[in-house]
């Protein structure tokens, strides 16, 4: 199945020409991305997505709880040059052309290291570091995007959810009604289980599906695997929450232990992403595509750069639908 993401329109009716495409596609689940924005801003978008499609489309929630990436606070993009010196302010601290991060304070750090953004597309490396503002220097050049995620490579620390998030987020996931809760950062049992204990007081009916997307996650698969029949495999995050040397062999183990047991795996994003630049995707993307089929994958997720825009999703069906579409 493939498994397209929503990003949060400006209009409404922006939605109109995009869901009729999934429609005609038979399209029939769509992943909501609930990290970049509060839980409250995604109802009205997932109620009219849902008028439009008569309910023929349902809905998989992926919330940043139990662990969420630390996120660039603005919305704007701005153009990068390598060797570009960037100064990055915590929430409150207002410097001009500084990059706002969505976090109270940096911890200071006696060594100097790598900043990555996104999924990597932009590296920094950092000149000094107080818990005011970071000034780092360009290691390549791109475009910063915003509400793109903000790892010190040296020391990948992830947001733990408090209970007052979760509660908003109930709040929220009670008027949305998804089929599937997606938890990110999946990586013990102990915390799984409370969690979805709490959700299903709430939506007793809705489907839990842990994310494994960093090594601790990997080294708890086994345990993770005995208590859910469905997991996501979060590749982009995987790749930097684990060592970059060993994702070909985390993800060949993840795929074969759920294999071994039953459990469906669905895998999310990092699919076919040269066709933002590229009319054809790239040999070794062809390879990644007949790769996850051959090794059984039913579900995929499509990223929303490409779920939200109708050609690109179109050129991402073409090439996927022989593999993956129901």
């Amino acid at each position: 199945m493939i498994i397209p993401t929503l990003r949060v329109c400006d209009d409404l009716k922006d939605y109109d020409c995009i869901v009729k495409n999934f429609l005609d596609k038979n399209i029939r689940l769509l992943r909501v991305n609930m990290s970049r924005y509060s839980p409250e801003k995604y109802k009205d978008d997932i109620k009219y997505i849902r008028e439009l499609s008569s309910g023929k489309i349902e809905i998989m929630a992926d919330i940043p709880i139990p662990g969420q990436k630390y996120r660039l606070y603005t919305n704007e993009d701005r153009t990068i040059k390598k060797g570009q010196e960037i100064t990055f302010v915590p929430l409150g601290n207002h410097i001009v052309n500084s990059i706002v991060v969505n976090i109270k304070k940096f911890e200071c750090k006696e060594k100097v290291g790598k900043i990555l953004l996104g999924d990597g597309e932009l590296s920094f490396t950092a000149k000094s570091i107080s818990k005011d503002k970071i000034v780092a220097v360009a290691d390549n050049s791109g475009i910063l995007r915003g509400k793109r995620a903000f790892i010190f490579l040296d020391s990948i620390p992830f947001a733990m959810y408090d209970e007052e998030k979760l509660e908003r987020y109930l709040k929220a996931l009670k008027e949305i009604n998804p089929i599937k809760i997606v938890l990110s950062f999946s990586e013990t049992t102990e915390i799984l289980k409370l969690l979805e204990e709490k959700i299903k007081q709430v939506l007793p009916e809705t489907m839990i599906i842990p994310k494994i997307e960093t090594q601790i996650g990997i080294d708890n698969l086994d345990k993770i695997t005995d208590c859910y029949n469905e997991i996501m495999l979060g590749r982009g995050d995987l790749a930097l929450f684990s060592d970059i040397n060993k994702f070909g062999e985390n993800q060949e183990y993840v795929l074969n232990t759920s294999k071994r047991k039953g459990v469906n795996v669905i895998v999310a994003t990092d699919i076919l992403t040269s066709l933002y630049e590229n009319i054809l995707p790239s040999r070794g993307e062809l390879t990644d595509i007949y790769y996850l089929k051959n090794k059984k994958v039913e579900d995929i997720v499509v990223s929303a750069g490409i779920s939200m825009s109708e050609e690109l999703f179109n050129r991402f069906h073409l090439l996927t639908r022989n593999y993956f579409s129901e």
